[in-house]
């Protein structure tokens, strides 16, 4: 049976197509951010790491509390009220823009902006994902969260390829630009629930589960050994894929004529290539294991980074990059999300999938621990690093997948 004839539920296709308009709207800007600074301020590589950092750092410490509340008040207020504060804090981006530049006033201001980038992300992310779960028959959950990450992508290439030209051209109207998409999206999601009635009603409750404590959440996850592994693998390859988007980029728009809009090429290469090779490695990764597909998965994203040392600083080496670590990424990105699930007990769905955006701590200190490594040891030892990172990780991730798939029984409360 064709799989993508297997979803039949208006809501979930919906949230879905809507991967697409959300992932459009966060990286027409924030990839471009720390150009952006780079060109408008004074701030040093190390300063715009910090900036940059802001947002994984408030993603780290809002996750696990905003994926219980999607357990406990439910998938759908937490979801608006995210879209709400992102279109608000993207609308500040843009007037933060017009501040005196270089002032002190300006960077905090982009600094607290994007720290509530950060939290808003944590919000909206893990919500959608287990709301989509939550109405998904067993058989399908895999090949969903592969499809979502795959129209996510759509949405990165979209976004990339209009924030490099409106980088280059308007400046600060990408900011007004994401904005306005995810004012219109908290209008039509709005819609949505009341068109398929989708009420505040708790999950837990819904899938006949007792309503969890805070503390027995953290109680649960903390005592998850493979789910720790799983967490410590996914830092790990947020804080080497996050040199892509902010230290490698920051390179290119200094080294090369151009470099917003080759950056933008680049990220929206990256993303049709995903867009474009998970439907076509869909039939594969159904005939081998989960630990297999990312040992194979690691090992490429980790090739990636050997051009640099091979061919030097230059396009052709930038773009076999991409390439590489596209196919590392097709595996290792969906594969993350189906262990997630995998492990998950019912009434935590959310609070799991919340708890796994901790790995924003490879991305809150990636930004700033390239920027050093760069700094000290010349730019090509920040790719020696991002291949180790790699390799790492996915050792760690193989062992927690492991572990044999859970039976879906709601622990006592």
């Amino acid at each position: 049976m064709n799989p993508f004839k297997s979803i039949k539920d208006p809501l979930v296709i919906s949230l879905l197509l809507g991967s697409i308009w959300t992932k459009t709207a966060f990286m027409m800007s924030i990839p471009f951010l720390a150009i952006y600074l780079a060109k408008h301020t004074a701030l040093s590589g190390i300063a715009i790491g910090f900036v940059i950092s802001a947002a994984p750092v408030m993603a780290c410490a809002s996750s696990f509390f905003s994926g219980y509340l999607a357990d406990v008040l439910g998938r759908t207020i937490i979801m608006r009220v995210a879209l709400w504060a992102s279109s608000a804090t993207f609308f500040g981006f843009f007037a933060a823009a017009y501040l005196p530049k270089g002032s002190a006033a300006q960077t905090i201001a982009f600094l607290i902006l994007n720290g509530i980038v950060g939290m808003t992300s944590s919000m909206f992310g893990p919500s959608a994902q287990a709301l989509i779960i939550d109405r998904c028959p067993d058989e399908n959950r895999a090949f969903v969260l592969r499809l979502r990450y795959m129209l996510m992508n759509a949405g990165a290439m979209i976004g990339g390829l209009a924030g490099g030209i409106g980088g280059s051209v308007g400046g600060q109207w990408v900011f007004l630009a994401s904005a306005t998409l995810y004012f219109g999206y908290a209008l039509m999601l709005g819609r949505l629930f009341r068109v398929y009635n989708v009420t505040w009603v708790r999950p837990a409750r819904t899938a006949g589960a007792p309503l969890a404590k805070l503390t027995e959440a953290v109680r649960v996850i903390a005592g998850d050994g493979a789910f720790r592994r799983l967490l410590v693998s996914g830092i790990l390859f947020s804080a080497a894929y996050m040199q892509i988007d902010t230290n490698v980029a920051r390179l290119i728009s200094t080294e090369f004529e151009g470099g917003t809009r080759i950056v933008g090429y680049l990220l929206s290469l990256n993303a049709f290539l995903v867009v474009v090779l998970i439907p076509t490695v869909e039939p594969l990764v159904r005939k081998f294991s989960n630990a297999r597909l990312m040992l194979v998965g690691s090992v490429i994203f980790s090739a990636g980074f050997l051009p640099m040392q091979l061919m030097g600083f230059s396009l052709p080496a930038l773009v076999l990059m991409i390439v590489l670590i596209s196919v590392g990424e097709v595996i290792i990105g969906p594969l993350q999300n189906v262990a997630i699930d995998v492990l998950a007990p019912v009434h935590l769905r959310g609070s799991y999938f919340g708890a796994s955006s901790f790995r924003f701590v490879g991305e809150a200190f990636g930004p700033v621990g390239g920027a050093f490594v760069i700094q000290s040891y010349g730019f090509l030892s920040v790719f020696h690093a991002m291949a180790v990172l790699a390799i790492c990780a996915g050792l760690l991730a193989v062992t927690a997948m492991s572990v044999p798939a859970r039976v879906q029984q709601p622990l006592a409360a």
